[in-house]
């Protein structure tokens, strides 16, 4: 018998050293400040949010302080006169370029059921008018939920931004010519 010849065994595959993370490749750069600018644009655009909307936070807060002592005193005129000149400074906040500062009667509360988007109905919005009179009837209580509703629509949309007074142009021919002297 012949004796078998033993097999060249094959040199073990070397591996490659393991390709580092490091330096990062141009797509992950452009991630990072994608990423970066994003979340920059988005905490300045949150800042800016909570700041615009800190007038309303402080009416609902009012509001709820309002409702809490009536709840104590039962004093239908304070909390409707109270409820009635929340919603004024809210609308002129809200709307600076309307003249809400003059509305009164019938025109604040067709003021209060246009802006309202239903919040208000003709009988609640009647009760923040007669703050000055006595309640009709024991069982009738300040109109506090549709003031609530009518505060928590204007959260949904940005305040206007109130309007410049435009200066007059002046044109050449309205300018003075000075002589010289």
């Amino acid at each position: 018998m012949t004796t078998p010849v033993p097999l060249v065994l094959p040199h073990d595959v070397i591996e490659p050293a393991p390709i580092g993370w490091w330096p990062l490749a141009p797509g992950w750069w452009l991630l990072l400040v994608v990423t970066i600018v994003a979340g920059t644009l988005l905490i300045r655009w949150l800042l800016r949010r909570h700041r615009a909307l800190a007038p309303l936070r402080q009416a609902l807060q009012e509001h709820a302080e309002v409702q809490r002592q009536w709840q104590q005193h039962r004093d239908h005129r304070a909390a409707t006169a109270a409820l009635s000149a929340l919603l004024k400074r809210t609308a002129r906040w809200r709307y600076p370029n309307d003249d809400t500062a003059a509305l009164s009667g019938a025109q604040w509360q067709a003021f209060l059921l246009r802006t309202g988007n239903g919040a208000f109905n003709d009988a609640s919005v009647a009760l923040l008018g007669q703050f000055y009179q006595a309640p009709q009837l024991d069982t009738d209580a300040p109109p506090f939920e549709p003031c609530l509703r009518w505060l928590q629509q204007q959260k949904q949309q940005q305040p206007q931004q109130p309007q410049q007074p435009q200066q007059p142009q002046k044109s050449l021919a309205t300018v003075k010519q000075v002589p010289h002297a």
